[in-house]
């Protein structure tokens, strides 16, 4: 799907430069290439797979709801013609929908081109990560062009793993709290295997406050690289598990990892929680009869992905959740 720049002017006029640096163009180009990258691999949201106005707007407010960047706000004030973060809350949910459907039509091919602000709101939906534009990026590329007079560039730095450095004075008084002595075989102290015996020391206490730092960052730093390799997961009845593309067998259901669905998408077991508040907010579908089960978001049913979650009401709410008088 190729994006086209739009020109003014006219037979009376010179033809005016373009105000869009080259680099900005090649920023929206990358967003439309990431669209279509996961378009192509099935990892689009619900919301994108088949869009309409309303099902943009719904994924719009479903984003927002998941959890505001500040980072984003530029890109949600020039599509949503608002000047702050409490207008974008107040403004999201009940936007016209008919500024939803040129980029609509762009997603479907009806037309070639659009404006360059749905194509933002577009990258803001699929969590592009290198947005807002960064002039410093090679969208080309996709790689990280650090200033040139920018203390540290081209080295990279990361908060995963610090260093921790103890005092010495901390390492004498833990080694002399260990109550060690030590001794030769004829029962005297003798300096030189003191001096390594409180080397020896040392190491096994550093040694093992490595340990434990390791053993506390492994679900984190370490468990977040092992997730790398899980790019699909499954229901696990309640919940979402993330897996490995290629080790699905006996999971049943199996699609492309979504990250948002993957950490909000809840059923929830016990509906007398639910009060008059989440009205609006959680979802439901019916599986037979009047069996209903309940859910912390919405989008495709998690069981059967031809049918969609419908969003609670109060109709729904009063006839089987409401807690009868006795």
């Amino acid at each position: 799907m190729g994006r086209e720049s739009k020109q003014n002017g006219s037979n009376n006029a010179q033809p005016t430069a373009t105000k869009i640096p080259v680099m900005y163009k090649d920023y929206l180009d990358a967003i439309i290439k990431y669209y279509s990258v996961k378009r192509e691999n099935s990892l689009l949201p619900q919301g994108l797979l088949n869009p309409s106005p309303r099902k943009l707007r719904n994924e719009c407010v479903l984003v927002y709801n998941s959890g505001f960047n500040k980072k984003d706000q530029g890109i949600l004030k020039s599509f949503f013609l608002i000047n702050s973060e409490i207008d974008i809350s107040r403004t999201i949910g009940k936007y016209d929908l008919d500024k939803f459907r040129p980029l609509v039509n762009y997603l479907k091919g009806i037309t070639n081109a659009t404006e360059d602000k749905n194509i933002e709101l577009l990258g803001w939906l699929l969590d592009y990560p290198n947005r807002p534009f960064d002039a410093r990026f090679n969208y080309t590329d996709d790689e990280k062009q650090e200033p040139v007079n920018s203390p540290g560039a081209g080295i990279e730095t990361t908060n995963e793993l610090d260093v921790i450095n103890i005092p010495d004075e901390e390492i004498e008084t833990e080694v002399s709290n260990t109550n060690i002595t030590f001794a030769n075989t004829n029962g005297l102290v003798n300096p030189g295997n003191k001096r390594r015996g409180l080397m020896a020391g040392v190491i096994i206490l550093l040694g093992t406050g490595l340990w434990f730092s390791l053993n506390k960052i492994n679900n984190s730093t370490f468990g977040l690289a092992a997730q790398a390799y899980k790019e699909c997961m499954y229901w696990a009845d309640d919940h979402y598990e993330a897996v490995s593309c290629d080790s699905t067998s006996g999971l049943g259901l199996v699609e492309g990892l979504d990250k948002r669905r993957l950490e909000n998408l809840r059923r929830i077991k016990s509906p007398d929680t639910i009060a008059e508040k989440h009205i609006g907010r959680f979802y439901y579908q019916k599986r037979g009869g009047d069996s209903l089960e309940y859910y912390t978001d919405g989008g495709r049913d998690p069981i059967d992905p031809n049918r969609d979650l419908h969003r609670l009401t109060r109709y729904i709410f009063d006839k089987y959740l409401r807690k009868k008088a006795d």
